[in-house]
């Protein structure tokens, strides 16, 4: 059970898993803005879905023995996903953007972000995407809110 949710089901065994991850978030970002109008709601929302994933990443973990940070182990893309549509207004150019700067600092992560690696569990495997999703978002604010 905790490695069909950490996977996505089958996307994390596909080709490109954190980019189909990613892609996959995105109805759910639309339905969440939708269903929770508050930022906050929205934001507390994803807390909470933060703090369960860290549990199911910590128990899946342990079934991908072979690497730290299991490529099949999609699930840190689709809460930083959330995150980092949190508080901006999703328009197609919004949208788009964010996927394309959200794979960029996940694939190409900075010297910043790869520090992480004295961090343990679940931790460890989400604490790059939720950095790159922190700077994507920082930087969707600038461009699209006035």
């Amino acid at each position: 059970m905790y490695s069909w949710c950490a996977t996505l089901g089958p996307i994390g065994y596909l080709l490109a898993p954190d980019s189909l991850a990613t892609l996959a978030t995105i109805p759910v970002v639309f339905w969440l803005q939708t269903l929770l109008g508050n930022q906050w709601e929205y934001f507390f929302f994803w807390l909470a879905l933060f703090v369960v994933g860290l549990h199911i990443v910590t128990y899946s973990a342990h079934e991908f023995k072979r690497v730290d940070d299991a490529a099949e182990i999609v699930l840190d893309e689709f809460l930083a996903c959330i995150f980092l549509f949190w508080g901006v207004p999703l328009t197609t150019v919004s949208v788009i953007t964010g996927f394309i700067l959200f794979r960029f600092f996940d694939s190409f992560t900075i010297t910043t972000i790869r520090r992480h690696k004295n961090l343990v569990n679940a931790w460890e495997i989400m604490f790059d995407d939720l950095i790159a999703a922190m700077i994507v978002n920082l930087i969707l604010r600038f461009m699209f809110i006035q």
